[in-house]
């Protein structure tokens, strides 16, 4: 074999490689539930900042937070609701909804809307109107500073709804993987053999 035949097959792996489909998101149909894991190396957030005061009148509110940024393939009214919480400081949620993906560093970007406590419960809730194709981040956080452990959630939309997670990566689709597996594999026995010659 020479170099450059070597060379064009290495191309060719390349090539076949980049036209395989690369990682997809996940999708699910909605209502989709998944449980936020609070801990002390957790990111924090300000959410007097994410409401440009108006939480806290100016004075920070420094709380731990974990964000699931998801896309609705469905225009219409979704509920993202807290239906359960675990923590050290009992079961108290915070909501915020984002449009785009939400930055800590600018918490105040894209900021929809805040639930604290919902009809009564502690746990949050927000209801809001959502269009398909684009990026929202719920943000789940605590009202007790310092809360960690869990928070149950879930979010329903309308029948038939889906949605996909952004920026989650899944594994690569099984035909991309066998397609590059059938120019991968003879390569590979290319090199072996120059490697014996």
């Amino acid at each position: 074999m020479t170099r450059n035949h070597f060379l064009g097959t290495l191309s060719a792996i390349a090539l076949v490689g980049s036209l395989a489909p690369a990682v997809h998101a996940q999708t699910f149909a909605a209502p989709y539930a998944w449980t936020t894991t609070l801990t002390a190396g957790s990111g924090t957030i300000d959410i007097d900042a994410a409401t440009s005061g108006s939480w806290n009148s100016g004075t920070p509110w420094i709380r731990y937070y974990g964000a699931l940024s998801f896309i609705p393939d469905t225009s219409g009214s979704y509920t993202l609701a807290a239906t359960g919480a675990n923590l050290n400081g009992g079961t108290d949620t915070t909501y915020l909804l984002y449009s785009g993906v939400f930055d800590p560093l600018s918490p105040a970007t894209g900021f929809l809307s805040l639930n604290d406590d919902f009809g009564g419960d502690v746990l949050s809730n927000i209801t809001a109107s959502l269009t398909s194709g684009n990026t929202y981040t719920l943000v789940s956080s605590t009202y007790n500073q310092g809360d960690t452990g869990t928070i149950d959630n879930q979010i329903s939309g309308p029948v038939g709804a889906n949605i996909a997670l952004a920026g989650g990566a899944s594994a690569p689709e099984p035909g991309s993987i066998a397609l590059l597996g059938l120019v991968a594999l003879p390569a590979i026995g290319l090199i072996r053999r120059r490697k014996s010659a």
